[in-house]
């Protein structure tokens, strides 16, 4: 799966904060993510960079976890139209509402606390008791209620 990350949501990760380790490090690990660049983004990106942004840049980099896209638009529209050029058209964005309506349409446009969600779904705990019957709860990794045998 291909995400594009937009600069907005790259700053809510400076200085090493829950948006640094549970969105943007999920990209250095082992599994299907990608995250969608070329050089215009990787500029964008550089310019607003601190050392937990060129940590991770490092990181993917030496990972091989980019999904090299190019795109000639300006910087002010470079996430979104990159976004339109690869498959799975993923946009990580700080709100979606940074967003115009027709664009929301255009692609799936996740705000950065959905992003964690998705790409972390073993983190999520569903408890679903049936009338009071704990027998048949669905149990998340973290959840307090033990499964009946």
């Amino acid at each position: 799966m291909d995400y594009t990350i937009c600069s907005r949501a790259i700053k809510a990760a400076k200085g090493y904060n829950k948006y640094t380790s549970d969105l943007l490090m999920v990209f250095t690990q082992t599994n299907s993510y990608r995250v969608v660049k070329n050089s215009k983004i990787l500029d964008v990106y550089g310019k607003i960079a601190d050392e937990s942004i060129r940590t991770w840049i490092n990181l993917v980099t030496n990972c091989g976890y980019w999904k090299e896209c190019e795109c000639d638009a300006n910087e002010k529209n470079i996430f979104f139209e990159t976004c339109l050029r690869v498959a799975d058209k993923k946009l990580i964005a700080d709100e979606k509402e940074d967003y115009t309506e027709e664009e929301r349409c255009a692609i799936n446009i996740l705000n950065k606390d959905e992003a964690i969600d998705e790409l972390n779904p073993g983190k999520k705990v569903i408890n679903h008791i049936n009338q009071g019957d704990n027998s048949n709860a669905i149990i998340g990794a973290d959840s307090k209620i033990k499964q009946k045998i």
